[in-house]
Parts: structure tokens; C-alpha cells; sequence
């Protein structure tokens, strides 16, 4: 299974009935933040960073609409993309 497709996968698995709803921060090679949202309007931030290569990298969300409950690490590979994972 290639990286691009168990990346999403876990994203399909995460996020369950959650659905796009709009980018809120595009920094190309950088940062990504993309929002999801239920029925009931319930909202899920997925943010992105290309740190895979195991660089570091420190960034502040603004006017995020919540709080975090959970922080996971994308899988590359298809043996990583079954591991337990929570919203």
C-alpha cells in the first residue's frame, strides 16, 4: 500500500462521519489545517506538517473553535495505519 494511501486510510478511519467542510491554513511545505464537520455541526481540525522526515516543528493555532482531545501521527505505511487511534 503506498504512503498517500494508507495516510488516507487513517483519515477516512479518524474522522468516520465528519466531513469536509473548508481549509482554514495553507503554508505549502509547511502547515495544513483542514476542517471537518458531523450532522450535528460538531467540528475536527486535521493539521498537517511534513515532518516525516523527522524534523521538528512548532506552530500556534488561532481561533481555534475547541479544544484538543487528540494528536496523532499520519502513518506512511499500511502495517501503521491499523493502529488504535481516537477523536
Amino acid at each position: 500500500m503506498s504512503a498517500l494511501k494508507s495516510s488516507l486510510t487513517h483519515l477516512q478511519r479518524v474522522l468516520g462521519d465528519y466531513r469536509f467542510h473548508g481549509v482554514m491554513t495553507n503554508e505549502p511545505g509547511r502547515l495544513r489545517v483542514q476542517e471537518y464537520r458531523n450532522a450535528s455541526k460538531q467540528i475536527v481540525w486535521a493539521v498537517w506538517s511534513p515532518t516525516g522526515d523527522g524534523s521538528c516543528f512548532t506552530t500556534t493555532l488561532d481561533n481555534v473553535p475547541g479544544r484538543l482531545v487528540d494528536a496523532q501521527h499520519t502513518p506512511l505505511t499500511a502495517s501503521h495505519s491499523t493502529e488504535n487511534s481516537g477523536r
